[in-house]
């Protein structure tokens, strides 16, 4: 089933000097990207420190940061690549071992987008039950444990393939925002930047090894979205909330949470489970926000 013309939003963790592919300047002083579960598991300050600042191209794999997989390089120039085995392939090998090690290329200006909430099995049925697909509870796999995710492949097809195909390059507008920032306080989405979709990659089914026959099969959730922001802003841009930042640190009378656009409060839900769809109302009020603070920041910022 396709769905019509939608746009999406995309969380990305707190960067301390702009996502564009390079370590922070202060690794071990960035605590708002912590409040990503897997960065604040994964993270190992000292290391960070040793290579703060550098382009992710110049490093080993070892030495890339925590936030590799959760977007932290969303405005990377450079394409690179993401390694990952299924998460249950060490934990219950009887029924996942044979899953083997994959490589997810992501292109220039791309980001990898993951629909949480379309491969939670709960979620997943009510969508299908609103949308009339054919997914199938009834064909998930029986496993040794108990879990919230979509396990069987023709189920994970059938939700992501909908879930992409609301999104049309050239059409569809993609919103980065972050959950935490030290700009304010607050608990509302940051909308960091929004964009143009260039193009919405393919989906890519997870590698295996050894016999394979009558074994399950598994499709990676993410998918690569190339989008259009760029550092010159000419069709697509990102607030400068580390320049503003800078500027309050130098002068005290500035407020640095005057200059944060915030997702609107109803577009809440719009906003959570990493990468959601987002209505033509809600983008509506997401571009008014962001051009409300576009306003503010140009008082302070020149050209900004």
């Amino acid at each position: 089933m396709s769905l019509p013309l939608c746009h999406i939003s995309i969380r990305v963790p707190w960067h301390d000097t702009g996502w564009a592919g390079t370590i922070c300047d202060a690794p071990s002083k960035n605590s708002w990207c912590m409040v990503l579960k897997r960065i604040r598991d994964e993270r190992q300050d000292a290391a960070e420190d040793e290579v703060a600042g550098r382009a992710w191209s110049e490093l080993s794999e070892a030495e890339l940061p925590a936030c590799l997989t959760e977007r932290g390089a969303a405005l990377n120039a450079k394409a690179y690549s993401l390694r990952s085995r299924h998460p249950f392939a060490e934990s219950s090998a009887e029924t996942h071992g044979h899953f083997d090690e994959n490589s997810f290329r992501l292109p220039p200006y791309s980001v990898q987008a993951i629909p949480f909430r379309w491969t939670r099995k709960e979620d997943a049925q009510v969508i299908a039950d609103e949308l009339a697909l054919p997914f199938d509870i009834a064909r998930e796999p029986q496993l040794a444990f108990d879990t919230v995710w979509v396990n069987d492949f023709a189920n994970q097809q059938i939700m992501l393939d909908t879930f992409f195909s609301a999104l049309q390059p050239e059409k569809s507008l993609i919103f980065l925002y972050a959950k935490r920032t030290p700009l304010a306080d607050d608990p509302r989405r940051v909308l960091v930047g929004v964009g143009r979709i260039t193009s919405v990659g393919p989906a890519q089914e997870h590698a295996y090894s050894g016999n394979t026959r009558g074994k399950l099969r598994g499709l990676m959730w993410e998918r690569a979205i190339s989008h259009s922001i760029r550092p010159d802003g000419f069709d697509g841009f990102v607030l400068p909330y580390q320049q503003l930042l800078a500027l309050a640190e130098r002068d005290g009378t500035i407020d640095p949470s005057q200059f944060v656009a915030f997702a609107p409060e109803e577009a809440f839900d719009a906003f959570s489970n990493v990468a959601e769809h987002v209505g033509h109302d809600l983008a509506i009020a997401s571009l008014l926000s962001l051009a409300d603070k576009v306003r503010v920041i140009a008082r302070h910022i020149p050209g900004a």
